[in-house]
């Protein structure tokens, strides 16, 4: 099958919602396997600080609709339509378009055989607004790289590396996963997968930036494992109790 190089650009993303055609539907798991965790071999898109514009007629042609509510900054409330699609492309990644006709629009691309998503937001005009990667699991999750922003212009305003703080990288925290068989899941993610390891990481306030690991270690119990984002050395472990609902 020949492989697209999806930059998420007018006229492919034309392209590949044309060749598409199907919707997500994903079935839910309760757990997720201890597959083999191959850190050498991830496949990422290159993000760009170039500027982006999404045919937004076209998205919204194909989405499902529904009404609702929203309070804006003004505290004016205002009735919303909002639109959700979603897709196959051929190389396997799905995509996600979503958003209101008063906020900011989505886009996801949830990548196959990768442990990180490419989240692209949009101005009310269509133009791109922020784009980078993103860990997969949505409740634990974390920045990756390099982030864009834009202005609704279309202006570069910002870019702000996300990696630079951490010594002890992503890379070498798959490794440290795969000692401790601690199981990760590569996309795309399905939509309920039940519980997967999460990863979070932040860099407190005049403090080193930390990992935060948490994973289901049995069916009722999780560990949180906090990991120096400098050395690579464990910080804490604690065991909490789990209810599966």
């Amino acid at each position: 099958m020949k492989k697209i190089n999806w930059q998420f650009q007018i006229k492919s993303l034309c392209v590949a919602i044309l060749l598409a055609g199907t919707t997500l539907s994903c079935s839910a798991q309760k757990h997720q396997s201890n597959t083999t965790i191959n850190s050498k071999h991830m496949q990422l898109p290159k993000v760009s600080g170039d500027f982006e514009k999404l045919d937004l007629s076209d998205l919204k042609a194909k989405a499902n609709k529904s009404h609702g509510i929203k309070v804006l900054p003004d505290r004016k409330t205002v009735e919303i339509e909002v639109y959700d699609y979603q897709f196959q492309v051929e190389n396997g990644d799905y995509i996600r378009f979503s958003g209101d006709n008063y906020g900011e629009y989505r886009l996801e691309q949830r990548i196959r055989n990768a442990y990180f998503n490419l989240i692209k937001i949009y101005h009310q005009n269509g133009n791109i607004k922020s784009k980078g990667l993103e860990f997969n699991v949505l409740y634990g999750t974390f920045k990756k790289g390099t982030w864009y922003s834009f202005n609704p212009e279309g202006k570069l305003t910002s870019t702000v590396d996300y990696d630079t703080p951490f010594k002890f990288t992503f890379e070498q925290l798959v490794q440290f996963l795969e000692l401790e068989k601690i199981p990760l899941k590569k996309g795309p993610i399905a939509q309920n997968p039940g519980y997967l390891t999460s990863i979070k990481r932040t860099v407190p306030d005049n403090q080193s930036p930390v990992w935060q690991v948490s994973w289901l270690k049995a069916p009722d119990k999780i560990e949180d494992i906090v990991i120096s984002g400098i050395t690579g050395k464990v910080m804490s472990r604690r065991i909490r109790n789990y209810i599966n609902n």
